[in-house]
């Protein structure tokens, strides 16, 4: 049985993994996603849509500025925390360069372009809330609770706004 990964020194096979997954009940989850990507490589396929090696580093290097990776020790660290390996890195982003080519063939960008100018206001709403606070204090409270995750937003109007939430 393959080492799938380890905690301290116990090892965690493949089958332990599976079980584990069929038991929290995310396996069907996992397996559709699994079943999406190989038929969109299938698909892929059939249409010979294929990812060149300069697009591969194209895609690497806006992968590593968007995620602040300058360094080398930054991007293995990366890959670590993830469990990955450069292989997987390289997979990652060659299933993403595949998936945006297929969906670019089957739906060409002009065409969501058109269908965004033609429908802009649909996706130009704006939902504005607040929360009346008896006090400055109870106002800057509640705003420390909500921007560090202690409550969110909808449960802070509830408790603590004069209006109805």
């Amino acid at each position: 049985m393959a080492i799938v990964g380890s905690v301290g020194d116990r090892e965690i096979n493949n089958s332990e993994l599976k079980q584990f997954l069929s038991i929290s009940g995310d396996l069907p989850h996992i397996f559709a996603r699994m079943a999406e990507e190989a038929a969109i490589t299938m698909e892929a396929r059939g249409r010979k849509i294929e990812v060149s090696t300069e697009e591969l580093q194209e895609v690497a290097n806006d992968f590593r500025i968007q995620n602040e990776l300058m360094k080398t020790e930054d991007v293995e660290n990366y890959l670590e925390t993830r469990g990955w390996t450069t292989t997987d890195f390289e997979v990652f982003l060659e299933q993403h360069l595949i998936r945006n080519k297929l969906q670019d063939e089957l739906v060409p960008a002009e065409v969501v372009t058109n269908h965004y100018q033609e429908h802009m206001t649909d996706y130009r709403r704006l939902a504005l809330s607040h929360i009346l606070c008896q006090s400055e204090d109870v106002a800057d409270e509640v705003f420390s609770q909500i921007k560090d995750g202690d409550t969110d937003f909808r449960d802070a109007a509830r408790e603590h706004s004069m209006e109805p939430a």
